[in-house]
């Protein structure tokens, strides 16, 4: 089907303004995609094979706790000498850059296999709506999803448009880049790259493996202030703060909110000038009352995804059907765009076609804003300013 050249043209400029939407992920959201992507209880385990044969046995609190474990290597404490503490702190070293590398294979292999049924929808729904997504994972799998988004024919979503750290790419970003969801990596990540030094103040952060550097990672340690010293990293966890204490809904996935994570339990007790309903999706309900609890006063905590291994599939079903906008009411210029698709034999559940490829999606929806489709089970919003691009 030919559409006319300039049938959508007075929308040229049209952009959805972000949502207030919030995503907190942890642990248990990788763990979800995949069962090979470890949670901090099984990291012991994971890496036992990788590590030094005596660390096991002479490092303190490693075998049973490995959080706790790598916080006695990190912190200088007294009643240890200096060679002891540059000793410990070459090995944390060392098993912080194991760690990056167990995470980077099994991103690998998850990455290289069919994944779960909900990650391609999950993507679609954080690009279209432009969401906050402030992670503690170290992983790439939400990167990697966001990878395979194609805008339309011939141009597929750059992911330096979503990472909100401006990380060295080695060429210049974007003139205009694609809006999209923002990420933010609080703990780092296993493609980000600096020195290794105790005091990185003013460091280049690099998104390559360079001679001398090693991932920038945030070690699971009890007390990570020390490791916030760059100006970089810094500015991540304020734009998180903001996005949280502005947010209309925050949906908290995977993460069960342990005592000992200080720094971000301070981060949700931003304060707030309304309350917002802080969704726990989670596979154990028995969480709701530990968020209750700990939680501040402007976070009303909501567990209708809670529990049960579906717990995220059901959250992202449910997210799809906020994308199905028919509403006239709701979006007056909805009605106009129904009438030019009449005049242009479109009607919905049409199968439209992609320009220069096979490529074929079925229209479900559309309202002031976007084109809404269905392609190969997955729902995307295509944004008038791409309509022409694409169909």
């Amino acid at each position: 089907m030919a559409l006319g050249k300039n049938l959508y043209s007075s929308q040229r400029n049209f952009q959805t303004p972000p949502s207030r939407d919030v995503f907190i992920l942890g642990a248990g959201f990788s763990k979800a995609i995949d069962s090979r992507m470890p949670v901090m209880s099984e990291l012991t385990a994971a890496l036992a094979g990788s590590l030094p044969k005596h660390t096991l046995t002479v490092v303190p609190f490693m075998t049973d706790d490995f959080e706790l474990g790598l916080t006695y290597l990190a912190e200088g404490h007294p009643g240890i000498s200096e060679p002891e503490r540059l000793r410990n702190r070459a090995l944390f070293l060392e098993i912080t850059q194991q760690l990056a590398k167990l995470l980077v294979d099994r991103t690998k292999q998850v990455a290289a296999e069919p994944t779960c049924s909900w990650l391609a929808p999950f993507a679609h729904y954080l690009h279209d709506t432009r969401a906050t997504v402030v992670t503690l994972n170290y992983d790439t799998l939400l990167e990697t999803a966001f990878s395979n988004i194609s805008i339309c024919e011939g141009y597929q979503l750059d992911t330096r448009n979503v990472v909100g750290l401006e990380v060295d790419y080695g060429n210049a970003f974007s003139a205009n880049p694609t809006p999209s969801a923002r990420l933010l990596k609080l703990h780092g990540s296993t493609c980000w790259f600096y020195s290794g030094s105790d005091s990185y103040f003013g460091e280049v952060i690099y998104d390559r493996p360079l001679p001398g550097k090693v991932p920038l990672i945030l070690p699971p340690v009890a007390q990570k202030n020390t490791y916030f010293k760059n100006e970089r990293l810094q500015g991540q966890w304020a734009i998180a703060s903001k996005a949280i204490a502005d947010a209309a809904r925050v949906f908290c996935i995977g993460y069960s909110l342990p005592l000992a994570d200080l720094t971000f339990r301070f981060l949700l007790q931003t304060p707030r000038a309304d309350v917002a309903p802080f969704y726990v999706i989670n596979s154990d309900s028995g969480r709701l009352d530990h968020f209750t609890k700990h939680l501040s006063a402007g976070l009303h905590v909501v567990g209708d995804f809670c529990g049960g291994g579906d717990c995220i599939e059901r959250l992202v079903a449910h997210l799809e059907r906020d994308l199905l906008l028919t509403n006239g009411d709701a979006h007056p210029l909805s009605t106009i765009f129904r009438n030019q698709f009449g005049a242009a034999g479109i009607a919905l559940g049409s199968d439209l076609q992609l320009v220069g490829s096979d490529r074929r999606v079925a229209v479900v929806a559309c309202d002031d804003q976007a084109l809404v489709v269905r392609e190969s089970g997955v729902i995307c919003r295509i944004p008038w300013a791409c309509f022409e691009k694409a169909l």
